[in-house]
């Protein structure tokens, strides 16, 4: 039986090779990539009948571990999306599951940005959930689960894989939608910068102009009916003067470049999220105190 289950396992991690590969790349810190490790390394302990259970006891907690490090209660309260569902107004699995996928963008965001995502989304948040029930039926060992025909047990453990391996997956991709509306934005608010006068730079030389303006992130704080209002970060890179181009010349001026932290609200259309035909700029802040 030893034989044939080597034999399976070989198979398991010959198919399974990039996906086990792409879920540790994916794990943050080296605890993670560890307990990650440790529970594919106890599908090794070949003679070992409990070798499904102890795989399945740490990924499960591999899992929970994952949520509580990424997916903080504390985090997902403050999320607009955000409504209580039990008297301890604590976070239910279902929700940190979806912060963990998609942090504070409300479902109806990710559906208006990305059908496909979302789609994804809503069998993976299933998926995931049905996964942990599997896993911890295997943690409570009785005969049903103890030494299981090797077909069941490699075929548990390629839904595993299978599962995390879309988790981080949709991750990846809402992070990648993330980036490219920052990608995207970046032109629209840099032009927006340089036809704006701002008294807080000019106050700091007698002249300055904008060199850059870096969008490093942003989050969704507020809806009504028609609009999201989104906080970008990033900071603004300037050019100060001190004195006239004569006297730089002469060397009685001289010309520096700093940069400063950045804040600019702006509005979407709730429809039409990426579409930058629709966004509106509210306010913009930059923080010069520590010039």
């Amino acid at each position: 039986m030893e034989n044939i289950f080597i034999k399976e396992l070989i198979n398991l991690f010959s198919e399974e090779k990039e996906r086990i590969e792409y879920i540790e790349e994916n794990l943050k810190g080296e605890f993670e990539k560890q307990l990650f490790n440790a529970s594919i390394n106890n599908l090794l302990d070949i003679y070992n009948p409990l070798r499904i259970n102890n795989f399945s006891f740490a990924v499960r907690e591999l899992i929970y571990y994952i949520l509580e490090k990424q997916a903080p209660e504390e985090k997902v309260k403050e999320c607009l999306w955000y409504e209580s569902e039990n008297e301890r107004n604590k976070p239910t699995r279902r929700q940190k599951i979806y912060y963990l996928l998609h942090q504070n963008f409300p479902e109806e965001f990710i559906k208006s940005a990305s059908k496909e995502i979302y789609k994804n989304y809503k069998e993976i948040e299933s998926n995931l959930i049905d996964t942990l029930g599997q896993l911890s039926k295997f943690t409570h060992i009785r005969e049903k689960v103890f030494n299981m025909p090797i077909e069941e047990q490699t075929k548990n453990i390629k839904e595993t894989v299978h599962v995390l391996y879309k988790v981080f997956k949709n991750i990846d991709k809402t992070k990648t939608l993330k980036d490219k509306f920052i990608q995207d934005i970046s032109i629209p608010i840099f032009n927006e910068f340089i036809s704006k006068h701002f008294d807080e730079l000019d106050t700091l030389a007698t002249h300055y102009y904008i060199e850059d303006v870096y969008i490093e992130d942003f989050e969704l704080i507020d809806d009504d009916d028609e609009h999201y209002f989104l906080k970008l970060e990033g900071s603004v890179s300037c050019c100060h003067q001190f004195g006239s181009d004569t006297d730089v010349r002469k060397d009685d001026g001289f010309i520096f470049s700093s940069s400063y932290p950045v804040e600019i609200s702006i509005t979407v259309d709730k429809n039409e999220p990426l579409n930058l035909e629709y966004f509106e700029i509210k306010d913009i802040h930059i923080d010069t105190k520590d010039y």
